[in-house]
């Protein structure tokens, strides 16, 4: 939840909008050569508000794990 106050001319706090923001989340990922000792993996992951406007962006090397185990985690990472 996210709030929103004013501060009047006297410095007082006034409580002006309290709100849950709607979010969009994109992730996926990707493995090279999945299934062998020499794979590698990575995923990503955004997040947008309902203006489309970029929240959080996030992208991670993993290494030598499979798909299915690198697209699980670009879910987590989001």
């Amino acid at each position: 939840m996210i709030e929103l106050n004013l501060v009047t001319e006297d410095g007082r706090r006034e409580s002006a909008v309290s709100y849950t923001p709607l979010v969009t989340i994109y992730a996926d990922a990707s493995c090279f050569r999945n299934g062998s000792p020499d794979s590698s993996a990575g995923c990503g992951a955004v997040i947008i508000d309902r203006n489309r406007m970029e929240l959080k962006l996030v992208a991670k090397y993993l290494g030598p794990i499979t798909n299915q185990q690198a697209e699980i985690l670009a879910c987590a990472k989001a």
